[in-house]
């Protein structure tokens, strides 16, 4: 009961705060103007920063970034809806800043205890005015059958430097574009009247509930008596004979009926509405399946793949991550007969181009140097291979294969690098070579140099490989 009451709680302040700074002036049934003025804040030097502290509203997260405060307030629209905000009217004024805005700081871990590291990121600072429009309008998005699209407002606009400026007020007008003369029966719980008395337009909204049933993707096993699991650890085709199928009646099977099954191996979001991977057929080659029988020398080809990859990996967190952090294979299961509505699928034989207007000889693919040996921090999914240190000039050595390559065109070297977790911010100066040849970092300098706990990419294109073994070295000044 500890648990319910503290969420209700939690709920209960986000309702006392969420229109706090918004007052409707006009509404109908399209068309709603509302006043907007910023919740109480103040300006405070700390250390060499300047934070702008306020008590009812949220603050940018992006590492680096400057912390700037924003309000946000929801709008009702009917299901598949829209809303289109202008600004009619708004009054500022500007603010000589002593200091710079404070940044948002890293979390680090040191020894499971956290603290922040307050590192200014200068790209961030420089787009943050281009960046933060006043009126940011997101998504439409639904909670308990009912339909809104959360507007951000950004009272203060910073140059990235000494200069801000805080708008005092503003008059708004919000279009709700669908079908507004919507009328159906409100589904009512604690919760919903929660969420309803944090909308902007609540007494329209309530009509336009529209309940359904949350899709849930599952592998439906009762369609079939026989399954076989198969995993698979890299790209490639896969052959499976009948010898390996064991405790299928292989003498009962008809070959033109195997199918093959499989969710793709894309990592699941931490979001709990997420209706999961569907369980998809994978077209497959059945060799020999023409006369009904699978005999012993008749075989059945697929292409499989592993979970790694950026793509299949993007839902995990900001940073791109390569390798999956809980599997690296792949899952199908092959099944035959069955209570099926579509043929097996199969796959397509194309017939052969007989003319083309460009010809190649080469294709563009990646190899990736990767180990997971280090953790920077305990928490998270950031791992590391190697940890460059020492107090004198080192260097370090990596190997990396390349067969058949082509000389017709450099490559792209590329890797990330940043400070380890110690309670200091340094000065990181390396070098770089291929195969001996020191790759220069401009016109007039070989050293790379960068400050402070940010990412360093590097990224070069080179014209020092070579087909075989090649030896990338950086070395740390």
């Amino acid at each position: 009961m500890k648990k319910a009451s503290l969420l209700i709680l939690c709920l209960l302040l986000i309702l006392q705060i969420a229109n706090a700074s918004f007052r409707v002036l006009e509404t109908d049934q399209e068309q709603i103007i509302i006043e907007y003025t910023p919740g109480e804040y103040s300006l405070s030097q700390q250390n060499d920063y300047t934070y702008l502290l306020t008590s009812e509203m949220n603050y940018s997260i992006e590492t680096g970034a400057p912390m700037l405060a924003y309000e946000e307030t929801k709008i009702g629209i009917p299901p598949s809806g829209s809303v289109q905000v202008t600004l009619l009217s708004s009054s500022h004024h500007s603010v000589k800043l002593e200091k710079r805005i404070m940044p948002v700081p890293e979390v680090m871990m040191e020894q499971e205890v956290s603290s922040y590291r307050f590192t200014i990121n200068e790209q961030l600072y420089l787009l943050s005015k281009a960046n933060t429009p006043l009126l940011n309008l997101l998504n439409p998005t639904s909670y308990r059958g009912i339909s809104f699209c959360p507007l951000e407002i950004h009272p203060f606009s910073y140059d990235g430097n000494y200069n801000l400026e805080i708008t005092d007020q503003a008059i708004i007008k919000i279009e709700i574009i669908g079908n507004t003369s919507l009328r159906s029966i409100l589904e009512k719980d604690e919760l919903t009247d929660l969420f309803l008395s944090q909308l902007i337009n609540p007494e329209q909204a309530k009509n336009w509930q529209l309940m359904s049933r949350s899709l849930v993707e599952y592998a439906d096993f009762s369609r079939s008596d026989y399954w076989w699991k198969i995993e698979t650890d890299r790209d490639g085709i896969f052959k499976i004979a009948p010898s390996q199928l064991t405790g299928f009646p292989l003498s009962d099977i008809d070959p033109r009926s195997f199918r093959l099954f499989s969710n793709s191996g894309v990592l699941l979001p931490f979001a709990i509405n997420n209706p999961g991977n569907a369980f998809q057929e994978i077209p497959i080659q059945v060799i020999g399946e023409e006369d009904g029988k699978f005999d012993a020398q008749d075989y059945i080809l697929f292409y499989g793949t592993n979970r790694d990859g950026v793509e299949k990996n993007q839902s995990l967190q900001d940073k791109a991550t390569y390798y999956n952090p809980y599997s690296g294979n792949c899952v199908y299961w092959l099944t035959f007969g069955g209570e099926y509505n579509t043929e097996p699928l199969r796959i397509t034989t194309l017939p052969e181009q007989q003319s083309w207007n460009t010809q190649t000889t080469t294709f563009v693919d990646n190899i990736r140097l990767e180990s997971e040996n280090l953790r920077r921090e305990t928490i998270g999914f950031d791992w590391y291979m190697t940890l460059l240190s020492g107090k004198m000039t080192a260097d370090y050595d990596f190997t990396m294969e390349l067969p058949d390559l082509s000389n017709e065109n450099n490559g792209i070297l590329s890797f990330s690098m940043r400070q380890e977790e110690v309670s200091y911010i340094a000065t990181h100066n390396i070098s770089v070579y291929v195969n001996g040849n020191i790759i220069p970092a401009s016109s007039d300098s070989y050293i790379f140099s960068w400050e402070g706990l940010n990412e360093y990419e590097f990224q070069k294109s080179i014209s020092y490989f070579v087909p075989g073994s090649n030896t990338i070295r950086i070395r740390v000044h």
